[in-house]
């Protein structure tokens, strides 16, 4: 298993974890989603990869979601350009926007979502 594909496998099972346990009460999954957000947030302040980053401030956007954390998530993802994890933190910000019943930055996020899955 190369270490990038290792890298990316960790990171959807954090973010997966998250997301599963949230909307299913299952604190397991909230704890897996914890450790592999406290394994990144170690890397962050080692100064450890560059690409450590983004996945990072993702799982915490996931965790405590607000317009700011989802922003700072989506910048970090395109400065890296990691494409498909900018898409899905626009996805997530969008359906965070319906929910608050903000119509038009839901449809700008998931209008950007959509570009970027494209």
């Amino acid at each position: 298993l190369s270490v990038a594909r290792g890298f990316l496998r960790v990171t959807f099972i954090g973010l997966g974890a998250v997301l599963l346990g949230t909307k299913n009460k299952k604190n397991e999954y909230i704890a897996l989603g914890r450790k592999v957000l406290e394994r990144y947030n170690k890397l962050v302040r080692a100064g450890g990869s560059a690409n450590v980053l983004p996945p990072y401030l993702c799982i915490k956007a996931v965790m405590k979601p607000s317009r700011a954390s989802y922003d700072r998530a989506i910048k970090a993802c395109s400065d890296a350009d990691m494409i498909q994890l900018e898409a899905m933190m626009c996805e997530r910000c969008g359906e965070m926007m319906e929910e608050l019943n903000d119509k038009q930055s839901m449809v700008d996020y998931l209008s950007k979502a959509l570009w970027l899955y494209n």
